[in-house]
């Protein structure tokens, strides 16, 4: 109880008194207010991105009870708040298919807390302990053929414990969040072939520097209330001193760790102040007397400077842990090829209500072949909102009133035009104000609706080459097979004619991307091959599939091989630039960088100017920009004008009289790349 969890965030009851500071329940922040999407990534049976500890938040401790002494004008403890309850545990499952009986239920709830109770001789019972949040549910269901639980509240128990309202008062507690703490997904196909073996269990790098940071944030919590307690008389007692070394120790033991993660990661800035502020604790400490550290004396302390040096300390480190992770976390999303994406955040767009598939809201795009995932962001859809792919249901949305959370569904694209409707079957109105579509992973749709267009096409490009590739060399080892008596008889002819029906189909395509790219000499190659295999065929007879046409098996393979060898040689070449480029399509401003802008920039670099995306030199077309630009002098005022025109678009920036501001990120970015 009171330790910061993976899932949901809890609030003690207030004691009893005239001052606020003193009387405030405790309140715990989790990880997450409801269950968050999830990147799992099966890499040779090895699946990452299962969070490692799902575990609900314990209740936060309620406030003190505290009697006004009128003579000497002090406060003196009446009661003292009760401890909050134990967070729910949680629950991972990887089945060959998951069904809930009749009867059937999870339940995953957090303790209920302990009451206030009064202290002697003016007992005034304290706030109760809050509720603790219901632990993180994550079904995963091997196999697309295999069943999969039919899940709403009433078969999945996730809520907060009860925190009692007397004697004192309540904190937060006994509501639930039912679907919201649980996650039900598809185990995704294996990026590489594999054979059965045991045990894989390797964490993700992305997991492991979230869990750091997270785990570092709740034992600060925890260090602090501790520090604070222990100097609260201004003496640090010889019984308090041997805790004080423990922390301190710890803190100099994990230093060397942390600051090789942060050189690692480029991280310069958080480093120097993780690396000062502790500089400056250890400088503190040093000028005590009698020493901090000895434990047969009593030391005199300011309380205030004792609190300034330890809070800072564990601030900067954990500021350098939460940079680590997020730049952890930017890395993996190099992995999800995105296929579409809209977003119209906060407001979004309300979905058709009393309807079907073909009454929803529609949305096109072209897209390659494959498995992928479907992230919607949708506000207020307790009725059970529908989103469908290519004329087929794909999944309910279905969370708390009124809450604004993403939900994931795995799909299945075709290569070329897919397309997506958003209704609800039900009157229950809602909103919608995200839709993400990837290819492969899942990553995360927060971030990759700011990711660049570029990035999506050279994963796409990449995704391209390699299944180019695959597609080839089966392509070839049949027609080398069909070829094998230099006859082609009438049954094997429809292969033939399919093969060469797919490759034209494609042609197209292939060379739109290629001019796009400048590409030249590797384009007019494949071009060529394709003409040279027409012509050799056009004489042949091939496709009449009534009669055996004879070959000559050496130029049969010859000519197949040429087309397959040039295709593959374009597609990399695609592949190589379109990694290497950024068009900066969603940035703004008369000193947009031009683009290639980032051709030679490091994987960090790129990531890092890629989140800046939408928020590096924005236009301000759009009322939210003073949420950007902050006004740092000047006697006029910032609004918004909404009126559209030829000169501004959709909406402008009005400034009036004289006003000076600035941006409110400090983006990293070097000129010369």
């Amino acid at each position: 109880n009171g330790g910061r969890g993976f899932l949901g965030s809890c609030r003690g009851g207030n004691g009893r008194g005239s001052l606020i500071e003193l009387t405030r329940g405790r309140v715990v922040t989790g990880r997450n207010p409801v269950m968050p999407p999830l990147n799992i990534v099966n890499e040779g049976g090895d699946l990452q991105g299962i969070p490692d500890d799902l575990r609900g938040t314990g209740g936060a401790r309620g406030g003190n009870s505290y009697y006004y002494l009128r003579g000497d004008r002090s406060y003196e403890l009446a009661g003292t708040g009760g401890l909050g309850g134990s967070g729910g545990a949680g629950l991972a499952v990887i089945a060959r298919g998951i069904a809930l009986g009749v009867s059937g239920k999870m339940e995953n709830s957090g303790s209920a807390g302990d009451p206030g109770r009064g202290v002697e001789p003016r007992p005034i019972p304290g706030g109760s302990g809050g509720g603790g949040a219901p632990g993180g549910t994550v079904l995963l269901v091997d196999g697309t053929q295999n069943p999969m639980p039919m899940l709403s509240n009433s078969k999945l128990i996730a809520c907060y414990g009860e925190s009692p309202g007397a004697p004192g008062s309540a904190g937060l507690g006994d509501h639930c969040l039912g679907t919201s703490a649980v996650r039900l997904l598809f185990v995704p196909k294996s990026r590489t072939p594999y054979d059965d073996y045991e045990d894989p269990a390797l964490d993700p790098s992305v997991q492991q520097a979230m869990d750091a940071a997270a785990e570092a944030q709740a034992d600060a919590n925890i260090a602090l209330a501790d520090l604070d307690n222990i100097a609260a008389d201004g003496i640090l007692h010889q019984s308090e001193k041997l805790q004080i070394i423990r922390e301190y120790a710890q803190l100099l033991a994990q230093q060397a760790g942390i600051e090789n993660q942060a050189d690692g990661a480029g991280l310069t800035t958080e480093k120097a102040d993780y690396s000062g502020n502790l500089a400056a604790l250890t400088s503190y400490l040093g000028g005590l007397t009698p020493a901090w550290n000895n434990t047969s004396a009593d030391t005199p302390i300011s309380r205030t400077l004792w609190n300034a040096n330890w809070q800072a300390a564990y601030h900067a480190r954990n500021t350098l842990l939460d940079a680590i992770a997020q730049q952890a976390r930017e890395a993996g999303m190099l992995g999800a090829a995105l296929q579409f994406k809209w977003d119209r955040r906060p407001l979004g767009l309300s979905w058709p209500t009393s309807t079907n598939y073909a009454g929803g809201t529609k949305y096109t795009f072209n897209a390659s072949a494959g498995r992928g995932y479907l992230h919607v962001l949708a506000n207020d859809a307790e009725g059970g909102a529908r989103i469908g792919l290519n004329d087929a249901q794909v999944g309910v949305m279905s969370g708390q009133d009124g809450v604004t959370q993403w939900y994931s569904f795995p799909i299945t694209l075709v290569a070329g035009i897919n397309e997506l409707s958003v209704w609800a079957s039900s009157s229950d109105s809602g909103s919608y104000g995200g839709l993400v579509v990837t290819l492969g992973g899942s990553g995360d749709p927060e971030a990759l609706l700011d990711a660049s267009v570029a990035d999506a096409r050279a994963a796409a490009a990449e995704a391209a080459a390699a299944d180019a590739q695959t597609d080839a060399t089966e392509a070839l080892a049949d027609l080398n097979t069909i070829a094998a008596d230099s006859k082609l008889h009438p049954g094997e002819k429809p292969q033939v004619i399919r093969e060469y029906s797919q490759l034209l189909a494609e042609q197209t395509g292939i060379e739109i991307q290629a001019n796009r790219y400048g590409i030249t000499s590797e384009k007019t190659a494949y071009s060529g091959a394709i003409t040279a295999l027409s012509d050799y065929l056009s004489g042949t007879g091939w496709n009449n599939t009534t009669t055996v046409t004879t070959i000559n098996r050496s130029t049969w393979d010859n000519k197949w091989q040429g087309v397959y060898t040039q295709r593959q040689a374009l597609l990399n070449k695609i592949n190589q630039i379109a990694g290497s480029q950024a068009d900066w399509d969603k940035t703004y401003g008369p000193n947009k960088p031009e683009d290639n802008a980032t051709l030679g920039a490091t994987a960090l670099e790129r990531a890092m100017i890629r989140t800046k995306s939408h928020t590096f030199l924005e236009d301000f077309s759009s009322a939210e920009y003073p949420q950007s630009w902050e006004k740092i002098s000047g006697s006029g005022a910032m609004s918004y004008y909404p009126g559209g025109s030829s000169q501004v678009g959709g909406g402008a920036a009005r400034l009036n009289d004289y006003v000076v501001m600035h941006h409110r990120d400090k983006v990293p970015f070097d000129p010369d790349k």
